[in-house]
């Protein structure tokens, strides 16, 4: 799930962050940051069971700033992963109690890669063998690899922030 990175790359995909997050906070303040007092209950096994009825969770907080922003991380990615085809699979902000509900990304499958930039407690939430799986990012890079597969296969995941997160992904088909 974490992916090593070569200190090089890793080197220059932290200064690239590094660069981009003032401009991201302040923009995201722009558009109005607000708390979510029950969060975390968007991202229990619940509101799993609860999503998996009705195939779609929508429930999420935060703020997506577009790709044009973070375009610079594009060549690192191929780079470090020359065989694929590398396009944007989403940038986002999560301010504190900031999340993404259960989801499965099953309509586009393929490998993600997601760079995340956290300045405390964040975490990636999955399924694995029938069991809830939180992966809590360090400070500052953490990189992840992933597989979405085909249908009828799943991969239930969703995210959860209790600090600034900001997340960069890639699809690499």
């Amino acid at each position: 799930m974490k992916k090593n990175i070569q200190p090089d790359f890793l080197s220059e995909i932290e200064r690239i962050v590094l660069k981009v997050i003032p401009d991201i906070k302040y923009r995201a303040k722009l558009q109005g940051i607000k708390t979510v007092e029950n969060w975390q209950d968007y991202l229990s096994e619940e509101a799993l069971n609860k999503a998996k009825d009705v195939s779609i969770s929508d429930q999420k907080y935060f703020i997506d700033f577009g790709g044009a922003i973070t375009n610079k991380l594009m060549h690192v990615m191929q780079e470090i992963y020359p065989e694929y085809t590398i396009s944007d699979s989403g940038y986002y902000y999560y301010p504190k109690t900031g999340h993404m509900g259960w989801h499965t990304n099953s309509s586009r499958p393929c490998k993600r890669v997601y760079i995340v930039h956290s300045d405390g407690e964040s975490f990636f939430r999955y399924v694995k063998d029938d069991k809830i799986v939180t992966d809590y990012d360090g400070e500052g890079i953490t990189i992840r690899e992933f597989d979405i597969p085909e249908l009828p296969d799943q991969f239930w995941h969703c995210v959860g922030s209790n600090c600034n997160r900001f997340s960069f992904g890639f699809r690499l088909e």
